[in-house]
């Protein structure tokens, strides 16, 4: 059960700003330049690809397309500077309009982004808090008169924070306090019916991109939902080489029953150097429906694992998805850890925000170079960069319970290579600057040339004792102090 409490930070020394910054900022900027708002939140928005920003937004960030019929309240984020710079309410409502309908051609999303602008303005032109409540709620049928408990949208939540504070002369004195009641609220409002709902509309939306599949960085473009395939060899359903508790993960993964592995095959990156070479490339296991998954899923929980930990499941997000919904609704409570390469997508991983509690990808390259040579993506490293941003964004740094077990975090893995301790140094680097100096790291040594590594004249020997070490010292040189 959720807890009512208000004792947490708002604010963290690696905080960063979300897409709904950048994109207020393109409003403002529009505004002060004269430009079109399309025009000006593409051009900010391209430029900080990483902010935060959803699947279809992103994908409607970089085309020419129009609106796509948006439901979310990204249009009443971004929109306040509308209330700042109009000095009317009729040119107010309009302007905020326009902003609204640029992805969010939807009657909410618009109403939304023209309540907001003109509570701002409202307020900024001497109304008090009780005519900003009267006038919001006339002009757009939002009921602010009920408490924080009984709100029913994130919108409303915060205009109610707004209201509930005593004056708005003391505004910084109550308004967080506030802020922080309808953050808890947030969350205690997503009961296990409404958990579903959002899963339910997760996996539709998954699947969906199955037609024409670019769910992972080789954006094949099969239908996979007619079977057909790309470079993963997986059609409509996934394929699970096998599912069993591992007691050889991380200690914090383990705990007492182990982490209930299910390994699927056929990998989208396809190193040739690969551990498990026979499940990634020589497609063992077999096909299975969304129910036979989710048994798989039950009965490691019934065998007393501590999480549910998918392995390399980059190309089977939507049948991964689909196997949870009837998990969940079946009785499925462990975490679920997202254990994989580092070859992800962002717009794939955004789909994941609040199903996911660990993510746990293996960044293994730094030069693109080696990426190509050894698994015929030289996109590997950006795109591996970008993948880890956006698991630390959702879930943060590794949390442990009293038992050191893992509920919740990202834990990053990295396989040393035989002759390229400079990939681990620079990889190391990247996690202390652009991720967290808390980072959790395990740093791996059990690389063995298998698959075609023999064809590779630096990659033919195990991995020696001393390599191993000089990574270490490497790994903690560059900061790295949570070691798992």
């Amino acid at each position: 059960m959720p807890i009512k409490t208000k004792s947490f930070g708002l604010f963290h020394p690696d905080c960063r700003f979300t897409d709904d910054s950048a994109l207020t900022v393109a409003i403002a900027q529009a505004i002060h330049d004269q430009k079109h708002y399309a025009a000006s939140i593409r051009a900010i928005g391209r430029r900080y690809p990483d902010a935060g920003y959803g699947g279809f937004f992103m994908r409607w960030l970089f085309s020419n397309g129009g609106a796509y019929n948006s439901f979310g309240n990204g249009a009443a984020m971004r929109v306040s500077p509308v209330g700042f710079a109009f000095n009317t309410q009729e040119k107010v409502l309009k302007e905020a309009a326009k902003t609204a309908e640029i992805p969010h051609n939807q009657p909410e999303g618009i109403k939304g982004a023209q309540a907001t602008s003109l509570a701002v303005f409202l307020a900024r032109t001497g109304y008090d808090k009780e005519q900003i409540r009267q006038e919001v709620s006339s002009r757009f049928h939002y009921n602010l008169n009920r408490s924080l408990e009984n709100r029913q949208t994130i919108l409303s939540n915060l205009l109610q924070c707004l209201f509930e504070c005593k004056c708005l002369k003391h505004l910084s004195s109550t308004f967080i306090p506030n802020l922080k009641h309808a953050v808890t609220l947030k969350l205690i409002m997503k009961t296990k019916n409404q958990y579903l709902d959002i899963l339910k509309e997760k996996t539709s939306i998954a699947l969906k991109q199955m037609e024409s599949c670019a769910l992972c960085p080789r954006e094949c473009r099969t239908d996979r939902l007619k079977d057909e395939t790309g470079v993963c060899r997986t059609g409509r359903h996934a394929v699970v080489a096998h599912f069993s508790p591992h007691h050889g993960e991380e200690n914090c993964l383990v705990g007492r029953g182990g982490s209930g592995t299910i390994f699927f095959s056929n990998c989208n990156l396809l190193c040739n150097f690969c551990q498990n070479y026979d499940i990634s490339h020589l497609s063992s296991g077999g096909p299975v429906t969304a129910e036979e998954l989710s048994a798989m899923m039950l009965k490691l929980q019934n065998m007393g694992c501590e999480n549910i930990n998918v392995v390399t499941p980059s190309h089977v997000v939507p049948q991964m998805l689909e196997a949870l919904l009837h998990a969940r609704e079946h009785g499925l409570t462990c975490a679920i850890v997202y254990n994989s390469s580092g070859y992800d997508k962002v717009e794939t991983l955004q789909l994941l925000e609040g199903i996911v509690d660990i993510y746990m990808p293996d960044f293994k390259f730094w030069s693109s170079s080696f990426a190509g040579r050894t698994a015929h993506a030289p996109d590997y490293p950006e795109r591996a960069r970008r993948a880890v941003r956006e698991m630390n964004r959702q879930v943060g740094d590794l949390v442990l319970n009293e038992r050191g077990i893992a509920t919740k975090g990202l834990l990053v893995r990295h396989l040393v290579m035989p002759n390229h301790l400079s990939e681990t140094r620079k990889i190391m680097r990247f996690l202390m600057n652009d991720i967290s100096k808390e980072t959790a790291v395990n740093v791996m040594g059990q690389y063995r040339p298998c698959g075609k590594a023999y064809e590779m004249p630096d990659l033919r020997y195990r991995l020696s004792a001393n390599e191993y070490q000089n990574a270490l010292n490497i790994t903690r040189e560059e900061g790295v102090t949570r070691f798992v």
